[in-house]
């Protein structure tokens, strides 16, 4: 089999070596500059592994390269001349509204959206966005907003997302509208959760979020974690007006 290097590979040299390192996977490897030359002129030859192999007259120089090629393949690093590379996708973000059942004081997003019914795109049109995402394989589709559960067909599109899609898929949500009679239906739809919460306690919460928020969303997780032991991801923004420092933001797995 005839090789090339993945157009995603890009190279550091040193004085005696050369590092080569994956821009998708962030994977890397060191290699002695000799044994760069000679990969790069078997490639430019467009010798076959054989080939390039029966090269060799040494059994150990034959053996470390024969190494050498099968862990660049299994890295990827080394693909077949006529696959066609895509680039890999970790995570992609669908925010199915702009509306929000909050006013954070960070946040692009305005609660007033909401009293004045700004449209969102259809079912069948965020249907279709899904589609179009999910043909660029991401490894996980997180869907947010604004607050993706003030749409009135959330678990519709959860739903037909889970039919659609075999990997893992995130509800970012303020988590306030998770209900009783909602909350077993979101967790069999969903792999984990990412809730905003902008406090440690009451106090520092209300700041960011409104009064009586805090105390909702440490209940609503109760009710989530007693269902099963789902991953939950609490971000949080801490805001020091006092001394003028930025937002920062943390998260915090539960």
């Amino acid at each position: 089999m005839k090789l090339k290097k993945s157009k995603y590979l890009h190279n550091v040299e040193t004085d005696c070596w050369v590092i080569l390192e994956d821009d998708r996977t962030g994977e890397w490897i060191k290699i002695h500059k000799e044994w760069m030359d000679i990969l790069d002129k078997f490639l430019i030859e467009e010798l076959d592994e054989k080939e390039a192999l029966n090269r060799f007259e040494d059994n150990e120089d034959k053996e470390y390269f024969e190494k050498l090629i099968t862990l660049m393949k299994k890295k990827k690093f080394l693909i077949p001349v006529d696959e066609e590379e895509k680039a890999h996708i970790e995570q992609v973000y669908i925010a199915v509204t702009n509306n929000c059942n909050l006013k954070c004081k960070h946040c692009c997003y305005d609660a007033s959206a909401l009293n004045e019914k700004k449209c969102d795109l259809s079912t069948i049109e965020v249907k279709s966005i899904f589609d179009k995402v999910i043909g660029l394989s991401p490894d996980c589709i997180a869907i947010s907003g604004g607050e993706p559960l003030v749409r009135e067909d959330i678990i519709e599109l959860l739903t037909y997302l889970r039919q659609q899609f075999q990997g893992k898929i995130t509800l970012s949500s303020n988590a306030i509208l998770i209900t009783e009679k909602n909350v077993n239906a979101i967790y069999d739809l969903v792999d984990s959760f990412d809730i905003s919460i902008d406090g440690v306690d009451e106090e520092t919460c209300s700041r960011i979020r409104g009064k009586g928020v805090f105390d909702k969303v440490i209940n609503i997780i109760n009710m989530i974690k007693n269902i099963g032991d789902k991953r939950i991801c609490l971000s949080m923004v801490d805001e020091l007006n006092q001394i003028g420092i930025k937002n920062r933001y943390v998260s915090a797995g539960a």
